[in-house]
């Protein structure tokens, strides 16, 4: 259960969703949270619009759904969606 969500990191969400770089969204945080909860962060709420949309599918809610649609795609972008932040060396 999430208790308190410093408003910094709704910031940092925001300008990350905005298509700010992943170190400029963090900026807005960094005082408050490690990389890795802003990374953490952003693929729960991911996860969450994911879920939200197929909710909105299910009321057949086409303008819903299209708009959980453009924001999970604003949001699954960059370093904490790869993979692997570790690659084969060359």
């Amino acid at each position: 259960m999430i208790r308190h969500v410093p408003l910094e990191l709704v910031r940092a969400t925001l300008a990350w969703a905005k298509g700010d770089s992943f170190e400029s969204a963090w900026q807005e945080c960094r005082s408050h949270a490690y990389e890795g909860v802003l990374v953490r962060s952003l693929r729960t709420l991911h996860q969450l619009v994911r879920e939200t949309t197929k909710a909105a599918q299910a009321l057949d809610n086409a303008q819903l759904q299209k708009k959980l649609e453009d924001t999970a795609a604003a949001i699954e972008r960059g370093l904490p969606f790869a993979q692997s932040l570790f690659t084969a060396g060359s």
